[in-house]
């Protein structure tokens, strides 16, 4: 009897493809021999992070296409964005290629089943895998349907969601099923001693007020600009600040605060590109400031950490408007709108919960509440109910 082949599908953003490892380590606890593979789209950086794991076998790669959209654009500036139509008919071609070349891997594959974890290469896999007969199913980390799984939900099997079947009307209600965003088993609920081990590390004090500001992989310009004119204001007030930048915008932050005549030491200021410890940053933080992809959240929201989610209005489909506003109904984080965003609105909001500990565990609780931190377990055990 041959061994049991998973394939997890997923790429172009962090959101898509880190949720692919504990997902994997659960299908491995469940089955040792079983061989876990990915597929994401070919010249995906991020795809080193399932090579470089020990629990994905093998990871291959295959064309896609994106369709570029933009959220709030309008009919007419759609039709005269020249260049993004260029690229667009460009990509469908590539499409068209990545479908073809998934038929090949999934015929040389043979998989018992595969997981569609997001991103524009779940589309042509999803279609092969549909026309060749093998069962997948499709995972929504956002609070919305994506333009790759609409293409494909007739023949999934299931529709695994991050929140609530009401936020995904498009698919059939009976197949979906919420399991939450799979996350790494380290990030779990901080207990004071393992926040303070953390803030050791760090350099950082146990009585220390400390913030980490990230805007996710690439980066928020807007994000960055606003914590550079509240740094200021927030050291006074003994706010000690963690500012992961995204490593395009590093530069241009460390002069911004240069600009602003603050001084970028370590006790007060730690400013980075991005972290590969994200654990133990997180783990030392009070208050975190992010944007609304809903992986990072899930990381924080297991930690029970309190947040101050700043969505993207620009992002397709405005899925991070879509998930703040889910988060904020729950009164699980606090919302400000980019276009309200400035210094003294990002002050005022921080010191808000700085000052008031009561809110900002009750924010922290909810938001550890609306998740599932056994989303990966769910995940895997669907998956071998399909083999």
């Amino acid at each position: 009897m041959r061994e049991t082949t998973y394939i997890l599908v997923g790429g172009g953003s962090g959101g898509h493809i880190v949720p692919l490892i504990p997902v994997a380590e659960q299908l491995k606890t469940l089955d040792s021999t079983c061989r876990v593979v990915h597929i994401g789209h070919k010249g995906d950086p991020l795809n080193r992070i399932t090579r470089e794991s020990a629990v994905i076998d093998e990871t291959i790669e295959v064309s896609a296409g994106k369709f570029r959209r933009y959220h709030g654009q309008s009919p007419l500036v759609r039709l005269l964005d020249f260049r993004t139509l260029f690229f667009n008919s460009r990509d469908f071609f590539r499409f068209l290629r990545g479908y073809w070349q998934s038929r090949r891997v999934l015929k040389r594959l043979k998989p018992h089943a595969l997981f569609m974890n997001g991103g524009y290469v779940c589309a042509s896999v999803g279609l092969a895998a549909g026309k060749l007969g093998f069962p997948y199913v499709t995972h929504d980390s956002d609070a919305m349907v994506s333009l790759a799984h609409k293409i494909i939900a007739k023949n999934a099997r299931k529709h695994l969601t991050a929140l609530p079947a009401e936020n995904y009307g498009e698919y059939e209600q009976d197949k979906v099923v919420q399991v939450g965003v799979p996350i790494r088993s380290e990030f779990s609920p901080v207990e004071p001693e393992q926040k303070g081990a953390a803030r050791k590390k760090l350099g950082l004090k146990a009585e220390d007020h400390v913030l980490l500001v990230t805007g996710g992989g690439l980066g928020s310009k807007q994000l960055n600009q606003a914590t550079v004119e509240a740094a200021k204001e927030l050291l006074a007030n003994d706010v000690k600040i963690i500012h992961l930048t995204g490593a395009k915008l590093f530069q241009e932050t460390q002069s911004l605060y240069v600009k602003q005549g603050a001084v970028l030491d370590e006790a007060n200021i730690k400013v980075e590109a991005y972290s590969d410890d994200m654990v133990t940053l997180s783990a030392a933080a009070d208050v975190i400031v992010t944007r609304a992809g809903m992986t990072a959240i899930s990381e924080f929201a297991a930690q029970e950490k309190c947040c101050v989610v700043i969505p993207s209005p620009h992002l397709a489909g405005g899925h991070q408007l879509k998930n703040a506003a889910a988060l904020k109904d729950a009164e699980a984080v606090q919302v400000i709108d980019e276009r309200e965003l400035s210094g003294q609105v990002l002050t005022q909001t921080l010191m808000k919960l700085f000052e008031n500990n009561s809110l900002r565990r009750e924010l922290a609780q909810n938001l550890h509440t609306s998740v599932n931190a056994d989303a990966a377990v769910h995940v895997a055990r669907i998956l071998t109910e399909l083999v």
